[in-house]
């Protein structure tokens, strides 16, 4: 600054005065009022020598005991100038807006309403946050947010220049004027399962920046009597049976995949913020009945004994007409009157006798071979083995 404004005068005689306006019973009084002149004598000595931080400490120790609200406004309009001659406008700026919270001389308050206007143009600029859910509102899928307990909390945490601190801030709030710089809005819940939206922001001197944050959706699965994959939009994101998992807001394919495949689906819709719960009870028993037995064999067994058994029976047959086509041989052989007829005879008996013999054994073997099977395709139609079990349980 070019020329340095000294800072506004605060008598002893206005600090006594507000003393002896005080309750009687406080005794106190005038010792504070005399305490705090000595601070403002000394901070306005020191502000003349340009030595403002001292000249802050000195008029910050005089404004917690002084009563009167127009000496306190005089002692924030020095403080305020002190900021500002110490180059620490953000402070200054805040300063500025507490001294104009008091009435005071019109003149005073327009002096510091102009340099407030200069400090807001040359450092600050404006920041929106629009916060969905909002800090104050219930959310509910595809429903207006109903008022009710908080379901998140907004804070604004500077990063460059130097964080003074981390506040609590409006999330809905337009228009919001900040010290120009870098800034990160993050939007936690206050209840449910722990969610967090955080995003970047600068703001410029003089400009308007706005900024959007959307509170997570979550989802709080209790199954009771399963175990498995909890899967969203087909993607692993916990483990029954507890499970609390952190999801987008929007449509979600919802599923619970077992041992045995897909136990439960379900489409749901989630709001910003929702939290939303599905609990699953014990697996209902459905009885599953037996499959049914696998009689290949028995068939096979079956079909092969009848045909054995048949084809005994036809060589059985052919024996027979065989053996009397021998007996015809032999009684022409009786009757012969030639040795020629007598040889011829023989002959015809002796192949009678033969293939009665052969068809005799071919005969047994089938008529034994088929009694076989068709005991054992008896015994496997009564007992089919392994591939006949019971019904069973299933969940």
């Amino acid at each position: 600054m070019n020329q340095l404004s000294p800072p506004r005068p605060t008598s002893l005689a206005v600090l006594l005065v507000a003393a002896l306006q005080a309750s009687p019973s406080n005794a106190q009084a005038p010792v504070d009022a005399q305490r705090a002149q000595a601070y403002v004598d000394l901070g306005t000595s020191l502000f003349v020598k340009k030595q403002f931080q001292d000249a802050l400490t000195e008029f910050k120790r005089a404004e917690p005991i002084v009563a009167d609200v127009a000496t306190r406004a005089v002692l924030r309009f020095n403080i305020a100038r002190c900021y500002e001659e110490l180059a620490r406008s953000e402070e200054a700026a805040f300063a500025f807006a507490r001294y104009l919270e008091l009435p005071d001389e019109p003149d005073a308050r327009a002096r510091a309403q102009v340099k407030l206007t200069a400090l807001y143009a040359r450092h600050f600029g404006t920041l929106t946050i629009a916060a969905t859910p909002g800090p104050s509102a219930t959310p509910g899928a595809g429903t207006t947010p109903k008022a009710g307990p908080p379901t998140s909390a907004c804070h604004l945490r500077r990063i460059a220049p130097p964080p003074v601190e981390v506040t609590p801030t409006d999330c809905g709030r337009e228009g919001r004027l900040v010290f120009a710089g870098a800034y990160v809005v993050d939007l936690r819940s206050t209840s449910g399962p722990s969610r967090q939206d955080s995003k970047a922001v600068e703001v410029k001197q003089g400009g308007a920046s706005k900024v959007s944050v959307v509170l997570p959706a979550a989802l709080v699965f209790r199954a009771v009597g399963h175990e498995g994959d909890l899967k969203v939009d087909g993607i692993v994101r916990g483990q029954a049976p507890l499970a609390d998992v952190v999801v987008a807001p929007g449509s979600r394919k919802l599923s619970l995949w077992g041992t045995s495949g897909e136990v439960w689906h379900e489409t749901v819709t989630f709001g910003a913020g929702e939290v939303l719960k599905r609990r699953l009870g014990p697996p209902v028993p459905v009885f599953a009945p037996p499959p049914e037995p696998d009689r290949t064999w028995a068939w096979a067994s079956a079909g092969t004994g009848a045909l054995a058994l048949i084809g005994g029976a036809y060589f059985y047959s052919s024996a027979r007409g065989q053996l009397e086509e021998a007996d015809g041989a032999f009684d022409a052989l009786s009757r012969a009157t030639s040795r020629a007829d007598y040889d011829k005879n023989e002959r015809a008996l002796r192949e009678r006798e033969d293939a009665a013999g052969t068809d005799r054994v071919v005969s047994f073997t089938l008529l034994g071979t088929g009694l076989v099977l068709a005991g054992l395709a008896t015994w496997f139609f009564i007992d089919p083995g392994e591939s006949a079990t019971a019904g069973e349980v299933r969940f």
